[in-house]
């Protein structure tokens, strides 16, 4: 990604529920631009992430910060997320079969630390 290492920092709080009966510190916390929409409508804001090097089936868990600082609206039976923009309300599309594919992961992973 081309980060420089200045702007990494040492985690400070622990992720609790990961891994069965235990808590696992973040490595480190960066701080990135995210953005959602398309070009005539679409919303930035800095977040600051947590990375950890443990096995979870998803590549990034959006938390309540996240949505938070967007004001996200979660719908999900729907598996979207709806957000103000500029021009209107955008709108984040999960898709189906990888949810079922990561939460099928994320079980098998369970089963395994048992």
């Amino acid at each position: 990604m081309g980060i420089q290492r200045t702007e990494l920092r040492i985690g400070v709080e622990p992720f609790d529920g990961i891994t069965p009966n235990s808590s696992t510190m973040p490595l480190i916390q960066i701080e990135l631009r995210v953005t959602f929409g398309m070009p005539d409508n679409f919303r930035t804001e800095k977040l600051t992430f947590d990375v950890s090097d443990f096995e979870t089936a998803y590549n990034v868990i959006l938390g309540c910060p996240i949505l938070g600082k967007f004001m996200v609206v979660v719908h999900y039976a729907y598996q979207a997320l709806k957000i103000t923009g500029p021009n209107g309300t955008i709108i984040v599309k999960g898709d189906q079969r990888a949810a079922v594919k990561c939460d099928k992961q994320s079980l098998d992973m369970v089963e395994h630390f048992s």
